[in-house]
Formats: structure tokens, sequence, C-alpha cells
């Protein structure tokens, strides 16, 4: 048994069982998969096959077998598949399993895995992280959770919406968890993020959450040693910060003088960056807050 979230209620539901919730079809990705696959156990798909399967439906499964190791050609992996409100695709490890999603970083451009293109995804004890042999002193790194970005089409489409992130581990990535404008009304729950900072000389991105949230919600989040800020909330793109709430967070040991920044980044945001209604419940930052 463990802690699970239910969106409709924005509250942890304990003691329900995973392995019970399994509704739909089971589909199964591995490193030693193929585009050839049909995503069963015998015939696994890999990870690009796995970003663009349109067989992937709402209340569905999709269960990582071990490590997956982001090629090296395709920096920008979008998982396409897109749940419904209430009936979520889950992409979580294998009963009895680990789930390791390496994000290859050696190409020396911003790398991103996963990235969640589609609606109503939820992603369950997952561990992102780089490769052991990652350069250190190249330009830009490899990134962690990166849900949509700030585009017009994005925007459009409202990628990401209704995405969960929960019992994930992501660390020593040049950014933890991204969440960009379009995925409004997300969860992200009991999530440890930890060292993440800028990758070479010059490195900008080096916050442990980066976030434009649109009724979001962060609660049991531990994060620790980021760079940057811990969690830098600020609005962008549509200029906003609605509605984001901040439960019972932990963050310590965080750069640039605030473990939890809500607001303008800086000057170029001052004056035009409104937080409307931002609630902050039993958190503690160990450090100050702005």
């Amino acid at each position: 048994d463990v802690t699970v979230f239910d969106a409709s209620r924005r509250s942890p539901v304990a003691g329900a069982s995973v392995l019970a919730r399994f509704r739909g079809r089971i589909w199964h990705v591995a490193q030693n998969g193929t585009d050839a696959g049909d995503g069963s156990y015998a015939r696994p798909w890999h990870w690009p096959r796995f970003c663009v399967a349109s067989e992937i439906k709402p209340d569905d499964h999709v269960l990582i077998h071990g490590e997956i190791v982001q090629p090296v050609n395709m920096p920008y992996q979008r998982v396409k598949p897109n749940g419904a409100p209430g009936h979520l695709i889950t992409i979580r490890p294998a009963p009895g399993e680990f789930a390791r999603l390496v994000n290859d970083g050696r190409a020396g451009t911003p790398t991103y895995m996963p990235v969640h293109y589609g609606q109503y995804q939820r992603w369950l004890n997952i561990e992102v992280t780089p490769p052991k042999t990652l350069n250190r002193n190249q330009r830009y790194g490899p990134y962690g959770f990166w849900v949509a970005s700030g585009d017009t089409g994005d925007l459009a489409a409202q990628r990401g919406k209704g995405c969960e992130i929960i019992h994930c581990t992501i660390h020593d990535v040049q950014q933890g968890i991204s969440i960009w404008d379009p995925a409004e009304d997300m969860v992200a729950y009991g999530n440890l993020v930890y060292h993440t900072g800028a990758i070479g000389p010059g490195g900008s991105f080096a916050h442990g959450w980066y976030c434009h949230p649109h009724r979001v919600l962060f609660e049991n989040n531990i994060t620790h040693r980021a760079a940057s800020y811990g969690q830098h909330s600020y609005g962008e793109g549509r200029n906003q910060i609605v509605e984001p709430i901040y439960r019972r967070e932990i963050a310590y040991a965080c750069g640039w003088g605030a473990a939890l920044h809500c607001g303008g980044a800086g000057s170029a945001e001052k004056g035009k960056c409104v937080a409307i209604r931002p609630r902050v419940i039993e958190t503690t930052t160990y450090q100050k807050s702005s």
C-alpha cells in the first residue's frame, strides 16, 4: 500500500493500493524494447516508440522496466499520449522493479527527459538522473521533468494539463522540475529534488523547480541544494501566477538567497508579474523566501 493522490479532491488518499487501481490496458517499456514491439511484456517498446504511442488510452498503465537511457541524438522526446479528467495514464515502475530515466546530456546542448506533452499523465516513483560519465564542464546539461513549454502552440493545446508527478526523485541535473504555463491543475506530491546546478561556465538554469503555476498544488516535496532558487515560481508568458498552493514543503540549502521565490524573476519582470491568491501552508524553508 502507498499514499496516492486524488486530484479531484486535491488531497492524498492514504492506503490506496496502486495495483488495485489498474484499469485499462498495461503496456511495457524497456531499454531493449524496439519500434517493432507491440508494448507487451514479451515485446516491449523502447522509449521513443512509447513517447508517440497512440495505442495508449485513458486509464492505461505504462510499466517501465529498469533503466532507460535517452538516445544521444534525440534530446527532446515528447511524451504525447493523453489521459482524461479522472482517467489518467499512469507511468510507473513494473512491480518489484525500479524505473530510472537517464538523461544523456552529452551533446553539450540542453536535453530533456521526460517531456510531458500530453494531458492527464501520472508519473509515479520515477528516478531521473544524468549518466555517471557526464562532462560537467560543458555549457548545458540534462534537465529533469519538463512539463509543456511557454510557446503559443502549447498554450493553445493546453499541454501538460492535469498531470501529476508523485514520489519521484530528480537529482544531479541542470534543473529539476520545470512546469510551464499550459500545465494547469497539476499536482506535484512527495517528490525529492536535490543537487541541481548550472553546468559549465555561464550555465544558466539551476533551480530545483522552475514554474509558471496556474492552479498547481505542491505538497510534501523536499528540495535540497539547488544552486539557484529551490522553488522559483514567476509570471512569464501570461504574466500571472494563479492560485498556486504550497503545502508542507521543505526546502533548504538553496542558492540565490531564497528557498521559495514567488513573483517576478528580476528587473525585467518587476511591475508586470502578478501573483493571484498564492497560498503557503505549513511550509518550512530553513531559509528566507520571497
